[in-house]
């Protein structure tokens, strides 16, 4: 009886465009028929083939892997998870089918069957064989799964983490979000970084305002320079602060830019929140992520978005989260893309503590970090070469040498020990010690590792400035 039947049925691989790419009218049609998909062509395609089957019949199409996670897919997927059914999904890497980017092969069926199990599976480019098959399929990783996808919905977002447990889902059923809890922040776009920002030491010292403590002051100061937070490399806990902002009375030339239109193009955001206190992140990573102190007297700019809170203690409290493994797992659901801006930021899943032990790991972590980074030249705290001090000091260039690898493996080592305690802490706050394990490898420690040529090569740079005059002979700095 089955086999005698007719279905309706579409298969398909959608073309992709970005909405940046399409022409007025287009822009206008899709704006119009498609505003839960609009920002990409390839979306679209997946709507309107739901919407060519009859009811209970199915559609298959090979698409990009964004509409899963995006937020500016959110209602589209509600959409799609409230009135349709996930019957299958193969989630690709990079690379597999021989495409430049993350994809999914997805069987939708046009009917919502509540509680249905799909099944859904990964595949990475190492699971190919010469021929770019898979050796085994479905590969039996870690995430070949069969789950309803009504529990997305319990994911703030509602991303298609598929592979996610049951314990996770229970915590974002239950814990506060983030956002709810603390401000996360995108803050000052120049619209020409090449005009308005500096390196710190580009200019004239005298003429840059550190320690700040709000628009009214630094508007009233008549400073043309001001410390400006830009993301950066991977680092924890401190560091990365090394650019400078033209933000002359009240930032007045960032304000007027303009392109030959007319047009504003310049974004000086969230200017209230420059100069306060709180903890950054670089919102684009190729890696993971990594949570600094920002302290006061710094404007924030789009690449390093700021999170700010009404007491200090719930900063440190923040910092020392942020920087776990357990924030790295949630956030490998809500934006496995690896673009931390502040919307994924604020749905992070926040539980009560009742400990002041993380705000105390929190605080030395930042001093070992902070002292770190003061090391440098590069650091606009640097006061003395730390060879040349108690108790680094001695008789010989070689034997200071040896005091200085000592010291920074020792750093290291102190670091490790806290970042892998900080790690227990939350892990057993979350209940997930069947999942994680709290071990933080020694190359994910961000402190300095000794270099003998390299560190001559500063020693002889400090030299020549104690020569040319660049460093004062009375008092440090």
């Amino acid at each position: 009886v089955l086999l005698g039947k007719k279905y309706d049925c579409v298969v398909a691989n959608p073309p992709y465009m970005g909405r940046a790419a399409m022409n007025g009218e287009l822009k206008d049609y899709v704006g119009s028929r498609y505003p839960r998909s609009k920002s990409d062509l390839f979306a679209m395609f997946i709507e309107r083939g739901v919407e060519l089957v009859g009811t209970n019949d199915f559609c298959a199409m090979v698409t990009m892997q964004s509409w899963m996670f995006l937020s500016s897919y959110e209602e589209m997927r509600t959409r799609l998870l409230d009135n349709f059914t996930i019957n299958c999904m193969v989630h690709m890497a990079n690379m597999v089918m021989g495409i430049a980017f993350g994809t999914a092969a997805t069987v939708f069926r046009n009917v919502h069957v509540p509680s249905y199990v799909g099944s859904f599976s990964y595949v990475n480019y190492e699971d190919l064989n010469d021929r770019e098959v898979p050796y085994i399929f479905p590969v039996p990783n870690e995430r070949l799964k069969s789950i309803s996808a009504d529990n997305f919905h319990k994911i703030p977002g509602s991303p298609i983490a598929y592979w996610v447990s049951r314990s996770i889902f229970r915590i974002f059923e239950s814990a506060s979000q983030l956002g709810t809890i603390a401000e996360p922040r995108v803050g000052l776009q120049t619209g020409d970084n090449e005009r308005f920002l500096r390196l710190w030491h580009e200019v004239d010292n005298i003429s840059i305002l550190f320690g700040c403590h709000n628009q009214r002051e630094a508007s009233e100061s008549r400073e043309k320079w001001f410390p400006c937070n830009k993301g950066g490399a991977f680092r924890k806990w401190y560091g990365n602060l090394d650019c400078i902002v033209n933000w002359q009375n009240d930032g007045w030339e960032i304000k007027q830019f303009k392109d030959g239109h007319g047009r504003l193009r310049s974004r000086p955001q969230r200017p209230s929140y420059y100069f306060r206190p709180g903890i950054t992140w670089s919102t684009i990573s190729s890696s993971a992520l990594s949570m600094r102190y920002l302290p006061s007297g710094m404007i924030f700019e789009t690449k390093g978005s700021a999170c700010f809170t009404h007491k200090i203690e719930n900063c440190l409290l923040l910092l020392s989260l942020t920087n776990t493994k357990v924030v790295k797992n949630f956030l490998a659901i809500l934006s496995p893309t690896l673009d931390f801006h502040e919307g994924p930021m604020g749905r992070l899943p926040v539980v009560t503590v009742h400990s002041n032990i993380p705000c105390e790991i929190a605080s030395t972590c930042i001093q070992l970090s902070r002292s770190d980074w003061d090391s440098f030249e590069t650091s606009w705290d640097f006061t003395t070469f730390p060879w040349i001090t108690t108790p680094l000091k001695a008789s010989t260039t070689k034997q200071s040498f040896r005091n200085w690898e000592s010291h920074l493996n020792a750093q290291i080592r102190r670091m490790q020990e806290l970042e892998t305690e900080n790690n227990r802490l939350w892990i057993e706050a979350y209940g997930l010690q069947d999942e994680l394990t709290p071990e933080v490898p020694e190359d994910q420690i961000t402190l300095a590792r000794p270099d003998v040529e390299k560190d001559v090569k500063r020693l002889i740079s400090y030299a020549i400035g104690c020569m040319m005059g660049r460093y004062s002979l009375d008092e440090p700095g």
